[in-house]
């Protein structure tokens, strides 16, 4: 029968190479699943707010008269610098500035005011101020908004 005989040193050695695995091993799952559980939080955002706006939409459309074209859906295209979770915060405060247009009658909107719902409006998301700039309005059935975002100080000098 055979033993092994481990020194003090021996012994703290090996311990210290099994924490030191311990700690490289979690923190490379960490990397490697880190990636993939932030696209599922913005997988499972983009959803929910999809199925929000769908629901808006069956309710507005089912109290709408289709007499004349009405607008059906409104799309917001963000031209933007911004991480994708950042861009799909705004873009939800800015639908939730837009939710009254869905069922309007399209002969009866005015564009100058939708310009000036989004023109140059400043909207805080996290402690961040952002100023919107509305680049072109699309009015059709799907009435689409492309709209420039960027980050907004108070010492502007857009300020107008």
């Amino acid at each position: 029968m055979k033993f092994i005989i481990l020194s003090k040193e021996d012994l703290f050695r090996m311990m210290a190479c099994l924490f030191l695995g311990i700690i490289l091993g979690s923190v490379i799952v960490n990397l490697i699943l880190g990636y993939h559980f932030d696209q599922l939080i913005y997988e499972n955002k983009n959803l929910s707010q999809q199925l929000e706006e769908e629901q808006i939409l069956i309710k507005q459309l089912e109290n709408a008269y289709y007499t004349t074209p009405v607008v059906r859906k409104v799309v917001i295209e963000l031209i933007s610098s911004e991480d994708k979770l950042t861009e799909k915060e705004i873009e939800k405060k800015v639908k939730d500035l837009l939710t009254g247009l869905i069922g309007l009658k399209i002969n009866q909107l005015d564009n100058i005011i939708l310009r000036d719902i989004l023109h140059k409006r400043i909207i805080s998301l996290n402690g961040n101020n952002y100023r919107l700039e509305l680049e072109t309005i699309i009015i059709d059935d799907d009435l689409t908004f492309v709209v420039r975002v960027k980050k907004h100080s108070k010492n502007d000098p857009d300020d107008e």
